[in-house]
Parts: structure tokens; sequence; C-alpha cells
């Protein structure tokens, strides 16, 4: 993983930072989705349709969201995030979960989130960054 140059100089430091950034490449990160905080079911069906009718994208409607195509869901009222939520997409959720809690991240766990089995889907973290809550999703 290291190239031998770094190994033989004990160039910890610089190997340490090496695997930590395969760890998060091989995690897959990427920009999920925006999500748009709606009033209510109404007003989040609403924006989901102006910006499906304005980009010519499909309409995913869902219980408590509206997706316009897949790169942005319209809340329909409730979800997390001041703002919003950040769609961060992972091609493990579980791995995510530990690596981010290296880093210091916590999880709200009522927004845990199964594929109907074991896999686990999804889940926000508890902090917000600029008024946007932090949604973790496994890619598809």
């Amino acid at each position: 993983m290291a190239p031998s140059n770094m190994v033989k100089a004990g160039d910890f430091a610089s190997i340490t930072a090496l695997t930590r950034q395969a760890v998060a490449n091989a995690l897959g990160f990427t920009l999920a989705h925006i999500g748009v905080n709606g009033l209510d079911a109404q007003d989040g069906i609403q924006m989901a349709r102006r910006m499906s009718h304005i980009f010519g994208l499909p309409i995913k409607d869902g219980l408590k969201s509206a997706f316009s195509g897949t790169m942005v869901e319209f809340s329909k009222g409730g979800l997390p995030g001041k703002n919003g939520h950040i769609g961060i997409g992972t091609i493990n959720v579980a791995r995510a979960m530990h690596f981010l809690e290296r880093r210091g991240a916590t999880f709200r766990e009522e927004y845990r989130h199964y594929d109907g089995k074991v896999a686990l889907d999804a889940i926000y973290l508890d902090e917000e960054i600029g008024g946007f809550a932090i949604h973790i999703v496994r890619r598809a």
C-alpha cells in the first residue's frame, strides 16, 4: 500500500496519511443528492414538480419526500437540517460510520434506515454544517 521508499525511510506520517486516503477512496464518498426542506407534503411535492418540469426530470414521490430525478430531494416536512440536507453516497454505510466515528462524528439513531433486511441503507450525522444535515446513504 505504501511505496518502498517511504517504508525504508520510516516515513510513518506519510504512510499513515496515504492509508487514510486509501480507506476514504475505498468508501467511495460522492455527492448523492441535495435535500430541500418543504413546509409540508403539499409544499414538498409542488417544489419537486416544478424542478422536474423545468429540467425534464422524473418525479419519485415517497412517503416523507419527493425526488426530482436523483439530484434533488424535497422533504414533505420533518426531515433534519435547518436548511435541508446534503446526501453523501458511500459503498457501505456501516463502514463509513466507523470511518467517520474515528473522526469524531456521531449519528442520529432515530434516522438509522435499513434496506428492509439487514443492510444499513442510510443515517444522519448528529451535527449540521452550515444549517444542512449530513445524510449518509448507500449508493445504488
